[in-house]
């Protein structure tokens, strides 16, 4: 994909006043300049370094989903599972007020 394409298609989502879409091709619009910054090509950016950029966002994304599915698991089980597990956060965290 251009990184033009990728900024008109955000310019476009801001006169529609689509907030979701908006914000999504503005964090793959920042994450293909830093690239672009980090890799010297700062004035002339290549299709390649856009395509890296998405696919680096997907990935993100998808492994912090992945992590908050865990979570969400591992907070089902210790609600049924064993006492020792329910009351790590108390034990590892005393002062911070838990509701399970």
């Amino acid at each position: 994909m251009q990184f033009t394409t990728l900024q008109k298609d955000m310019m476009q989502a801001m006169k529609d006043h689509d907030k979701v879409k908006k914000d999504a091709l503005s964090a793959l619009v920042s994450a293909t300049k830093k690239l672009a910054i980090d890799s010297g090509c700062r004035d002339d950016i290549p299709d390649s370094m856009t395509d890296q950029a998405i696919l680096k966002e997907i990935k993100t994304i998808s492994r912090s989903i992945h992590v908050q599915i865990q979570g969400r698991n591992l907070r089902q089980s210790t609600k049924q599972g064993s006492p020792y597990l329910r009351n790590t956060h108390r034990r590892c965290f005393p002062r911070l007020k838990w509701k399970l």
